[in-house]
């Protein structure tokens, strides 16, 4: 850091300014007024400005930082200090405190009438100087929710990520936390009904909102129930509504009003058998048979496939010689084999195996649409198919994002061009976008009727604006690919691709 052009100056307290995008404060449309007001409530102004009054004045070398903003001078370092002063000057600003006295001291509201201060050249060259100060042992650290509006209040400014990372010395992924986790918060304060005791300490600035980063929001957990994801910096879930404030509410409860749960629980204790149960209140249980994999509830059960997928080779339409002759094999016991001792059971221990394989938990897919068997004319869906069973979309989910995207244009378009309808969707001779293929879809009926679930599911697709989801994240620069989104596609439109794909003849049975 360069002090050299910092210059010192001594100025009336009356000039001085308090900051109203301190990160300390989270005020709405802040006035001097309710910006000490704020400060004195919640940051110990008021003893503070009875230590500066026995004192008689500030200490010499803790000089307050100031930065010119029109005509004004901005406290950006000191703002406890600067309103301590101002109580002192006029204790009369404390007669909304009624347990708050500070006896007059005129000695010392004479020293503090002109303060020497240090006026930085911006905030920006200011920044990294408080930032080490409240980092440093000693002095009054930031809280979590502090930290986090530092960063707000940049980015509401219109400063990018990567100005942000560099002026407050944080990684462009610590930056983009930062942005998400008040979306989430800001979601916990407005969106939950509290009671006012409740809201007083869970809308508290000083809340130790670190009790809860191991949990809330971007726990692997949290996502897998409540199908937690962030769009543009927004908190969003794939879960209704009532269920996932009913799970918030009892977690902030239990975490900061009854402290039953602190950072040592474990996810299970937080995440207990209750809340997870309470999901079929909500949701209720699918009606799908339980040895499907997860995620499909077409009457068309997928085939069990292999670890992973053969690469794709030219096939002609017809051909079953494939993956076919490959099941009958496995299928077929063969002599002497095992196997054949299950096929002269009784029908009473067959019926007891039946009910034990109902028992078993549904098998989770390795890879994304795992299963689903595409032998006909697109290399394209077969191409992809291979590839997505090539690759961990947990560790490569932007490459995964592409090819799931790829996947949904390619079938919806395969369907359309397999009863004749290709060219009403094509946009001035182009392919159609993954968003167009939806909306004509859905404004044309094609699935209506029969396919009634179909078309529902695309209807769903559109409403959850799942496409600008896949193409904000495939651009790279709007969100952050998630696998826990990417899972919750698949999950959603896995057995409207199986349907697809074998109507156009090329999934075989």
């Amino acid at each position: 850091m360069n002090f050299t052009n910092w210059e010192s100056k001594e100025l009336p307290l009356s000039e001085l300014k308090l900051d109203h995008d301190n990160p300390r404060v989270f005020v709405d449309n802040p006035t001097q007024e309710s910006l000490r007001n704020y400060l004195i409530e919640f940051f110990d102004v008021f003893e503070l400005a009875k230590s500066i009054n026995q004192n008689k004045g500030l200490y010499p070398t803790e000089k307050i930082i100031v930065v010119e903003e029109g005509n004004d001078y901005i406290v950006v370092e000191g703002n406890r200090r600067t309103a301590a002063c101002q109580i002192i000057n006029n204790p009369t600003l404390l007669s909304n405190y009624n347990s708050m006295n500070l006896s007059q001291n005129s000695e010392t509201q004479k020293n503090i009438q002109n303060i020497e201060v240090v006026i930085a050249p911006s905030r920006d060259e200011a920044e990294p100087f408080i930032t080490s100060k409240h980092t440093t042992r000693g002095y009054k650290p930031w809280s979590r929710l502090s930290q986090v509006r530092r960063v707000l209040v940049r980015y509401n400014r219109g400063q990018s990520i990567t100005q942000i990372s560099r002026i407050l010395n944080q990684s462009e992924h610590m930056v983009r936390k930062s942005l998400n986790f008040h979306s989430f918060i800001q979601y916990v304060w407005t969106e939950i009904d509290w009671n006012e005791e409740e809201r007083g300490v869970i809308n508290n600035p000083l809340m130790e909102a670190t009790k809860i980063d191991r949990f809330l929001p971007f726990s692997d957990k949290a996502k897998e129930v409540l199908g937690i994801y962030f769009a543009r910096y927004q908190f969003k879930f794939t879960e209704p509504k009532e269920y996932v404030d009913k799970v918030l509410k009892d977690i902030f409860r239990r975490v900061f009003i009854e402290e039953s749960i602190n950072t040592r629980s474990s996810m299970e204790e937080v995440f207990n058998n209750e809340l997870i149960q309470l999901k079929n209140e909500y949701i209720g249980e699918k009606q799908v048979d339980k040895t499907q994999p997860e995620g499909t509830t077409d009457s068309v059960s997928p085939k069990v496939n292999p670890e992973v997928p053969q690469e794709p080779k030219t096939k002609h339409k017809g051909d079953t010689s494939g993956v076919k002759s490959q099941e009958r094999t496995k299928t077929s016991p063969q002599s002497g084999d095992k196997g054949t001792k299950n096929a002269t059971s009784s029908p009473s221990t067959n019926s007891n195996q039946n009910k034990l394989e109902k028992q078993k938990k549904p098998q989770e897919r390795k890879y994304l649409y795992q299963g689903i068997v595409y032998n006909d004319q697109s290399s394209g869906i077969s191409q992809t198919l291979y590839e997505l069973g090539q690759i961990n979309y947990k560790n490569l989910t932007l490459s995964a994002t592409f090819l799931v995207r790829t996947l949904l244009e390619c079938s919806l378009q395969q369907y359309l061009r397999t009863i004749g309808r290709e060219n009403e969707a094509m946009n001035n001779g182009r392919d159609p976008s993954l968003t167009n293929l939806l909306n004509f879809y859905n404004q044309n009926n094609i699935l209506k009727g029969t396919h009634n679930r179909f078309q529902g599911i695309i209807s769903n697709f559109l409403s959850q604006k799942w496409a600008d989801t896949l193409n904000s994240i495939s651009h790279a620069k709007y969100s952050d690919p998630d696998p826990s989104i990417l899972k919750t596609i698949e999950s959603q439109t896995y057995s409207l691709v199986q349907w697809l794909l074998k109507e156009c003849g090329g999934n075989d049975e």
